[in-house]
């Protein structure tokens, strides 16, 4: 069954899902939407390890090549919504040059963003964390945490990763089965502990 956080997502129809967009009409920040959101990146609903992330990076140098004309973003929002199974050619450097590749590939990772849209340094953008606590796609997103992710993880489904954990509203004093708290917040990267914890929790599934 497709997750919630999927049916969501299936209503993209542009750089900013429709339900979102009234809220940034409205409100001053400084995400970059002119490319599409990688609100998820992986196989969402079958996953067997979730790694939770902050939001889509923003680099003015890298993005532009990245989405070089109209059919990179084509094949990005094909993509968010489910209708290209394949990774865009348009996926970030960030990820396919990243040690979560062949598992990303592969099926046995998905890196989620609490926020989809773009910028560089959230923790360093008050405006944008303001923001981002007024979009749906937020609210959709912690829901499915909450409501569906953990009861997965909690009958041993699932492993979630919380590395950027506080947008998430999770608590690392709540125990939680199946839920590994990352210790390095500061960095875009997992630990090596952390990587390999997610090795063996992946090999003891086989």
């Amino acid at each position: 069954m497709a997750s919630s956080i999927r049916a969501f997502w299936r209503r993209l129809d542009g750089p900013v899902h429709p339900d979102d967009r009234p809220v940034f009409d409205q409100h001053e920040h400084t995400f970059n939407l002119n490319y599409p959101p990688p609100a998820f990146i992986g196989d969402i609903d079958h996953a067997p390890v979730v790694v939770l992330m902050a939001n889509g990076g923003y680099d003015p140098k890298l993005m532009p090549t990245e989405f070089a004309g109209p059919e990179d973003t084509v094949e990005f929002i094909e993509y968010i919504r489910g209708e290209r199974q394949t990774f865009p050619t348009s996926l970030g450097s960030s990820y396919i040059a990243s040690p979560f590749e062949p598992w990303l590939s592969g099926g046995q990772v998905v890196l989620v963003n609490a926020i989809a849209y773009r910028s560089p340094n959230l923790s360093q953008e008050p405006l944008n964390r303001r923001v981002a606590e007024m979009l749906p796609s937020v609210a959709v997103h912690r829901h499915w945490l909450h409501t569906e992710l953990l009861a997965e993880a909690s009958e041993g489904k699932r492993l979630v990763v919380a590395h950027r954990y506080r947008i998430w509203q999770l608590d690392r004093n709540q125990h939680m089965s199946n839920v590994l708290f990352s210790i390095n917040l500061a960095s875009v990267h997992l630990s090596w502990e952390m990587m390999g914890a997610i090795e063996q929790w992946l090999a003891q599934r086989h």
